[in-house]
């Protein structure tokens, strides 16, 4: 079963936030496509704070609450216009440490985490009474689906969850992949387990196990050994 949150290609304008694409050489080569109709429609149910008004003005970065999104304002239209990455007030006046400005700073995390399960985009593959769950992102997701394929079919039983959005963390489904799991198992291309160490404090004392590797892609059977152990 494949899990998907609603989405949408608007969500950069919407959340008021830059997107940066990162891709791999591995991602890059394989010759898989993607069905731009397959993409799940924007949920309804999403809404967004308007802006309030200041000294008459709507106020460029004006929020009430910490998860509002203020709406864009206009270009050339009655009201000031300011894009600047320093820390400023709601009003776009270059300020470092006032209230307000801490308060704006914490915003722009803050609009994010109150969507997480919005943003969540995740590939679930549960299984009735697994034990242990595999988690995996990236190139290395693929490997580790195929062995947690070859796992069932040796008569393992292993839940499967690939993480697309790693951030913010995907607790929903998250919570839902641990339900049954005593162990948790980690495959990621890396030295020491950089986000196995962010799921740790969410596994609630489940035993954690990294399969890491670098300067090569990790294969099937080096997760299926780890699996079998």
């Amino acid at each position: 079963m494949r899990k998907r949150a609603p989405r949408s290609p608007k969500r950069a304008e919407r959340l008021r936030c830059p997107v940066i694409l990162l891709s791999d050489k591995e991602t890059g080569m394989t010759i898989e496509s993607v069905d731009m109709n397959d993409l799940p429609p924007e949920s309804a149910s999403t809404t967004f704070a308007a802006p309030q008004a200041v000294e008459g003005s709507h106020g460029t970065y004006w929020f009430d609450a910490l998860a509002d999104v203020p709406a864009f304002a206009a270009v050339g239209g009655p009201d000031r216009v300011i894009a600047s990455g320093s820390a400023h007030d709601k009003r776009g006046k270059l300020q470092k440490n006032s209230s307000e400005t801490l308060d704006v700073l914490r915003h722009l995390e803050e609009k994010i985490r109150a969507r997480a399960d919005e943003l969540e985009l995740v590939d679930h593959d549960p299984q009735t009474g697994a034990e242990t769950l595999v988690i995996s992102y990236g190139i290395t997701a693929r490997a580790a689906r195929t062995a947690v394929a070859m796992a069932r079919s040796r008569g393992l039983r292993v839940g499967f969850l690939g993480i697309k959005s790693l951030f913010p963390v995907p607790l929903r489904t998250l919570k839902q992949a641990l339900t049954t799991a005593t162990r948790v198992v980690v495959a990621e291309e890396n030295m020491h387990g950089l986000y196995r160490s962010v799921l740790e404090r969410f596994a609630m004392g489940r035993k954690m196990v990294g399969v890491n590797a670098v300067g090569a892609m990790i294969t099937p059977s080096q997760i299926l050994s780890v699996l079998e152990s």
